[in-house]
Order: structure tokens, then sequence, then C-alpha cells
């Protein structure tokens, strides 16, 4: 057993040890799925998940096309990292205006904290 057991043969995971841990891991998303569905979110969150699924989920689909083997075309992959990047800036820019509201002290549904920590992520 050691890590190219791991990578190449399936009988790895039928060690109870094993299953016992993807279980408890599993069922660890439980608390965290009712913790996100009842909290209160920042007014960015909306921006952020959105940007975040979608690309995300390009991001994973070619990874799966390509572990599939499908040949795609390389302009995939560099519109996908161009996404990430946009995606990045796009976050600094909205919690940027975000914090901005906050410091000139007009109205925003986001604290200060957390727009702060928005703006210092892409530098």
């Amino acid at each position: 057993m050691g890590f190219t057991a791991t990578v190449c043969q399936a009988d790895f995971y039928r060690d109870i040890r094993v299953l016992w841990w993807c279980y408890l891991f599993v069922w660890s998303k439980v608390p965290e799925l009712i913790d996100t569905t009842t909290s209160e979110y920042p007014a960015t969150t909306n921006y952020m998940v959105t940007m975040n699924y979608g690309v995300h989920s390009l991001m994973y689909t070619y990874y799966a096309c390509m572990a599939c083997g499908w040949r795609l075309s390389r302009r995939l992959s560099v519109c996908i990292t161009s996404l990430q990047i946009v995606q990045m800036f796009a976050g600094f820019y909205i919690n940027y205006v975000a914090m901005n509201r906050k410091l000139n002290g007009q109205p925003c549904d986001v604290s200060l904290h957390v727009a702060k920590a928005g703006v210092t992520l892409i530098l």
C-alpha cells in the first residue's frame, strides 16, 4: 500500500478505514450546507458566487473533457484562464466599490472588514 496503490488500485478504497474517512467527509458537508443556506451574506456575495460558479463550471468541464481524452482547442484553455483573471479583477472592483462607500459613510450592506478582505485578495 503506497502512493502508487492509491492512484492505481481501486481495491485500496475498499479499506474500511479509508471508507470511514470518506463517509465522514461527505456527511460533514451537510452542516456546511445548512450553514450556507441560513447565514446572512454581504451584498457583494451575489456577484462573487455567480462569477465563481460560472468560471469553475467551465474550468471543471474542461478538465473532465481533457481527462476523457478529448482534444480541445488551446484557445479554450486560454479563454478559461482569462476568465479567471477577469473574475479576480471584477471581484477587486466590486469590493473596492463597497469599501469606498463604507469609508465615505454611505450605506452598503457589507462590513468594512469583508470589503477590505475582498480588495486585498487581488494584491
